[in-house]
């Protein structure tokens, strides 16, 4: 992977923790044991049924089967009543016979239940797309669908970031007995197609295509088996921003959804897909155990050209032998130039917990960074005042410019601040 690419997505990886924990704020990052990118299988099926749909009815039409349900069946009476034309009356009874609605003995079933409901009922063979859980097979209902755009072929994914598997076919009878028991507005999509009705029956189901959505393994503290969380779209929110929510979309541990506060009007667990996550969770250790302490030394390389003379860096192990959050214990030297990654630091860093962020080759695992060095509280402490009050981007642009490639020294942070906020009340 070119390294562009690489800074890219950890950059993504960094983002994504940031808005999981600014929408979940029951998840603490400091209980996180793991959060790594996986791949989850969805499946878009392409579904034929018979579906009832209902539209109103025109006056005209309907008043034309009230007068065959009164036994007034002839073009001629029923002109002669309405004040139509014969011939024009003729045509509607016609339509309305091919619509089905009308038979050689009046109304059909099909007719007296139109008339009953003033409503225009049509039995139609129709082709709809769904997207499918391909772990499961359960469809996805409104609310836990991924975006279009987020959707990945697999020969466009990227071959080291674990792929969860998928069921090699889902049958017409659990797709019914979906249908039968769930609401169907559930599985309306965003765009496009929409179910109108109720299904009476399906006929055919093939899966067109195979896709994977960018989601996230997460193991918390206390919870034995981890959860997937994904970038789910709900269209029922007014709000557009509030369409989109980080949610599970494989919670092995149904507790986790109160500990949490997960939507619970999202149900996805099932006692299947436990034995795959676990899978998923033990290949992902097996790789971190290959992770040594000269691998975190170059990984840190990859985030930062820290000084490493003026840094500790301890990794401990837990019983299964892989390491736990590895410290880094940072003071004002540490920083030889100013970088994003700096920036990033100070506004975040918390006297208490440190700062954490992890990297793609960690494979889960996340740094906690550590300094009890007054000069980096303080230059923390003042750059997180002026986010606060003026935001980020212009805050970076003006340290990014003050700092430039010189030697950094974290004690002038403050004073830069202040010249900042300086400029703006002159503004």
């Amino acid at each position: 992977m070119p390294e562009s690419a690489q800074k890219k997505r950890n950059y993504e990886i960094n983002n994504v923790l940031e808005r999981i924990l600014d929408q979940n704020p029951q998840i603490v990052i400091s209980r996180i044991e793991l959060f790594t990118e996986v791949y989850y299988p969805i499946a878009i099926l392409e579904i034929e049924m018979n579906e009832t749909t209902f539209e109103d009815f025109d006056l005209i039409p309907l008043s034309i089967l009230r007068f065959v349900d009164a036994g007034v069946t002839t073009a001629g009476e029923i002109a002669g009543l309405m004040g139509l034309s014969p011939g024009y009356v003729q045509k509607l009874l016609d339509l309305l016979m091919g619509y089905g609605y009308l038979g050689g003995n009046g109304l059909t079933p099909l007719g007296a239940k139109s008339l009953e409901m003033e409503k225009k009922i049509s039995r139609n063979k129709v082709r709809q797309k769904f997207q499918a859980d391909a772990l499961t097979g359960d469809l996805l209902h409104i609310g836990q669908q991924p975006m279009d755009i987020d959707l990945i072929r697999k020969d466009r994914t990227i071959r080291n970031i674990a792929h969860m598997p998928h069921i090699e076919g889902i049958s017409m009878e659990y797709l019914n007995r979906q249908f039968r028991e769930g609401k169907l507005t559930d599985y309306k999509k965003y765009r496009g197609d929409i179910l109108n009705a109720n299904v009476e029956q399906i006929l055919r189901v093939e899966c067109v295509d195979l896709q994977y959505v960018k989601a996230y393994l997460i193991k918390m503290q206390g919870v034995q088996v981890p959860f997937i969380i994904t970038n789910q779209y709900d269209s029922s929110k007014k709000d557009f921003k509030e369409r989109f929510a980080w949610q599970p979309i494989r919670m092995p541990d149904p507790r986790a959804y109160s500990e949490y506060g997960f939507d619970r009007r999202i149900q996805c667990y099932s006692e299947e897909s436990v034995k795959a996550v676990e899978n998923l969770y033990s290949l992902v250790c097996r790789r971190i155990v290959d992770i040594d302490e000269k691998a975190i030394r170059d990984i840190l390389e990859k985030i930062y050209p820290f000084r490493f003379d003026t840094m500790d860096i301890s990794t401990g192990r837990l019983l299964n032998g892989i390491p736990e959050q590895i410290a880094v214990y940072v003071n004002d030297t540490s920083f030889p130039v100013w970088d994003s990654f700096v920036f990033q630091f100070l506004s975040k860093y918390d006297p208490v917990r440190g700062y954490f962020c992890t990297h793609s080759r960690l494979m889960g695992l996340f740094v906690r960074f550590e300094s009890q060095n007054a000069a980096v509280r303080k230059a923390a402490k003042a750059v997180q005042r002026a986010v606060k009050k003026y935001g980020r981007k212009e805050l970076t642009a003006y340290l990014r410019e003050q700092c430039g490639r010189e030697e950094l020294d974290l004690k002038k942070i403050p004073e830069l601040t202040e010249a900042f906020a300086q400029t703006r009340a002159e503004m």
